[in-house]
């Protein structure tokens, strides 16, 4: 079941992508694949396959140096959106065989089901597409895993001290993903609607860096 805080977001939704997910969603969720897979395909499905094409099909989007720079404008301005996402890190080089193999079953599994839903009125969907694709689909589910943020609400108690943050979805965010991690982080993430705020828990001029603890993210993830 879905759950939104008002009516308006409940329509938005919809609109632009539970109308495509909502027949999967038990598919998704009895998968035991874990967050990561169901935020892949709701990015891709939000996106659009002709937009998810040309982005791929740019001769920069297969260079890790060339690839950054599709996330900036002539004047080096940090642009965001989906371009932003694909340019993250996924870090394959640093994956045992192993896990990348598991990694592009669930991709092709992943794949399949977007044809079936959200991509299923696009173009003739030939082989080379459909590896186009799944290469982009392979590669989210390494940038979730290594960007994603779990996204929490405070859930109130009789008392502060035993009211505690619980975790409502996963999601990714361009910007707050070029900040590195660090397990005595100086920045919390505080969620405001769509919008999250990065604020300082330690007195900044004290620290070099701005750096984030994104090991909250693990215990959502498959093993």
């Amino acid at each position: 079941m879905c759950r939104y805080c008002s009516e308006e977001c409940r329509k938005q939704s919809w609109q632009s992508y539970h109308h495509v997910e909502c027949p999967y969603l038990g598919v998704l969720n009895e998968s035991a694949t874990g967050v990561m897979a169901h935020l892949t395909v709701k990015l891709l499905t939000v996106t659009g396959l002709v937009r998810v094409l040309k982005c791929r099909r740019n001769p920069k989007s297969s260079s890790d140096a060339l690839r950054q720079s599709l996330s900036t404008n002539s004047s080096g301005v940090y642009l965001g959106g989906y371009v932003s996402l694909y340019g993250l890190l996924s870090h394959s080089e640093s994956r045992s065989p192993a896990e990348l193999f598991q990694y592009t079953l669930l991709a092709v599994w992943l794949t399949d089901l977007l044809y079936r839903t959200a991509f299923s009125a696009g173009s003739g969907s030939d082989d080379k597409e459909l590896t186009m694709v799944g290469g982009v689909v392979l590669r989210f589910l390494q940038i979730v895993t290594c960007n994603g943020v779990d996204v929490t609400e405070l859930q109130l108690a009789d008392t502060l001290h035993r009211s505690h943050p619980v975790s409502v979805g996963l999601a990714l965010y361009p910007t707050v993903s070029l900040l590195n991690h660090s397990c005595d982080p100086v920045l919390e993430l505080v969620f405001y609607a769509d919008r999250l705020i990065a604020v300082d828990v330690v007195r900044m001029h004290d620290v070099t860096f701005c750096v984030l603890n994104f090991l909250s993210l693990s215990y959502l993830l498959p093993l």
